[in-house]
């Protein structure tokens, strides 16, 4: 799926298979990408939220936001700890998150892939 970000100098087309997470960053959002690199666009955080939103339509989105700041792609999702309040992705990188943020990650994770899947 293909992200388009017009801008007054240039069109930047987004893969958002390879973004692992997005992050809120003033009027800008920082896409973290699974080579590891970070690139900041000029747009807030939830505009990108609705456009993605859109994208998928009516098909399930990998994203989920956590919080007032990212928004995840639980495909990158390897491990969740709250006691140590962290996501782990399969690009290596850790991300730190308030416990009641994990947590509402993790049960987001747990109700998209459905309980059903879910070993308890």
């Amino acid at each position: 799926m293909k992200l388009f970000i017009d801008s007054r100098d240039e069109l930047r087309i987004v893969e958002l298979n390879d973004v692992v997470y997005m992050k809120a960053s003033g009027n800008y959002t920082d896409f973290h990408y699974a080579n590891g690199m970070v690139k900041s666009e000029l747009s807030c955080l939830s505009a990108f939220e609705q456009q993605v939103g859109t994208l998928y339509g009516d098909n399930p989105s990998p994203f989920f936001r956590v919080g007032r700041s990212h928004l995840v792609n639980v495909d990158y999702v390897v491990n969740i700890s709250l006691q140590r309040q962290t996501v782990k992705f399969s690009s290596g990188e850790v991300l730190t998150l308030p416990k009641n943020r994990i947590k509402e990650l993790k049960e987001g994770i747990v109700r998209k892939v459905g309980s059903d899947n879910a070993l308890q």
